[in-house]
């Protein structure tokens, strides 16, 4: 997904279009089958994950095209290299623009994105917002790191999941629908937050 060639409303679109067919195509049936999907189940939260973070980076870029001063406080600098690399100024804007966001999203996750999306004015996330996408983040994690086996640190942070040392996690149709929804909501919501505080900048 690319931000600068499309309407970030679309973009959200799009987000929520895949995430209602991950819950047509994939949960529903996942769920009246049994050990031949574990792996596909283990998947899903690494796609979502992946999703929201590019997403996230999308927001980002269309905040610093629509307001300047982001990337005038930002402290961004080009070297040489970077400079003889671009084909042109905005080229070289475009890049630095990228790079930031990315190390914006690199300081933390879920809890961190919120609070700061709070500060700024967003409203309406759902309560249990920041937990879900923790867990999401916490599953994503160790199926990427630790190829899905539990470990105690997993344990010790997010003792609701039930998970147990040295087993394979067991991701339910529950858990699917559960993170599906609450992305599809979390999307929602920061959209509409950026699109106002941003939208009419870069309109002008």
């Amino acid at each position: 997904m690319d931000v600068g060639s499309q309407p970030l409303s679309e973009t959200s679109s799009q987000i929520q279009s895949v995430a209602d067919r991950l819950s047509a195509l994939i949960v529903k049936p996942v769920g009246e089958f049994a050990d031949g999907f574990l792996a596909i189940r283990q998947w899903i939260p690494v796609m979502l994950v992946t999703i929201v973070e590019e997403y996230l980076k999308d927001l980002h870029i269309f905040a610093a095209q629509s307001d300047p001063e982001i990337m005038e406080k930002s402290e961004q600098t080009a070297s040489y290299e970077d400079v003889t690399n671009s084909l042109s100024i905005e080229d070289l804007k475009q890049e630095m623009q990228s790079r930031w966001a990315k190390n914006v999203l690199d300081r933390g996750g879920p809890k961190y994105w919120l609070e700061r999306f709070i500060r700024s004015g967003a409203r309406d996330y759902r309560k249990e917002t920041v937990d879900v996408l923790e867990l999401l983040w916490g599953v994503r994690h160790l199926v990427v790191h630790s190829a899905g086996i539990t470990t105690a640190e997993f344990v010790r942070r997010y003792p609701s999941f039930a998970a147990k040392v040295g087993e394979s996690i067991t991701i339910r149709s529950n858990h699917l629908q559960l993170w599906i929804e609450t992305v599809g909501d979390f999307v929602d919501v920061t959209d509409r937050h950026f699109l106002k505080r941003y939208g009419r900048m870069g309109s002008g």
